[in-house]
């Protein structure tokens, strides 16, 4: 466990400070991150206003307005709806290749959110549901991402913490030691 003290000597025996009570450093990222409410209310609300502004613009207003007012079959209007959610979705990612990647895939979850709507008569609830686990999913995975990176970060951040410290206790130790180099454990 790392810890930190106040870096002042004990008056009442004169010891150096790296004998004091220890105060425990809280951990840069949590094991629980994705059940926090910090962390699971914005992936909630996202995964909810994206699937309901999209299904609502995909499905409901453009895969709808091919069938009714372009008089397109629903085979042929889900197929070109799905292909303009695929391309609207490419921003999202850097490199070409990133890129073809994520517009196949948001085509085959525009096929799927299309054969939702259409195999309900027109209704939007359950391609916004599927929609939105989609996305709950897919933002929970890139915040476990994250986690990870910065819990493997950790482990520098604590011996960095601990080499300060022993810096600090040496200093104040032996004030007239000046360190150019922190001390090496």
């Amino acid at each position: 466990e790392v810890v930190a003290s106040s870096g002042q000597a004990d008056a009442s025996s004169g010891a150096a400070p790296a004998t004091r009570a220890p105060t425990p450093v809280a951990p840069l990222v949590p094991k629980t991150v994705l059940l926090r409410r910090r962390t699971i209310l914005p992936i909630l609300s996202m995964a909810a206003g994206s699937s309901i502004l999209e299904e609502t613009v995909f499905r409901g207003l453009f895969l709808h307005g091919l069938i009714t007012r372009a008089r397109l079959g629903p085979l042929l209007s889900a197929t070109l709806s799905s292909a303009i959610f695929g391309i609207s979705h490419i921003a999202n990612e850097r490199n070409a290749v990133q890129r073809a990647i994520y517009a196949i895939w948001t085509f085959f979850g525009g096929l799927v959110f299309g054969a939702a709507y259409l195999g309900t008569g027109g209704g939007l609830v359950l391609p916004v549901l599927l929609h939105f686990f989609n996305n709950a999913i897919v933002a929970g995975v890139c915040v476990q991402k994250v986690a990870a990176k910065l819990e493997a970060g950790r482990e520098e951040y604590r011996a960095m913490l601990q080499r300060l410290e022993r810096d600090r206790a040496v200093s104040q130790a032996y004030p007239f030691v000046v360190l150019k180099e922190p001390v090496q454990g």
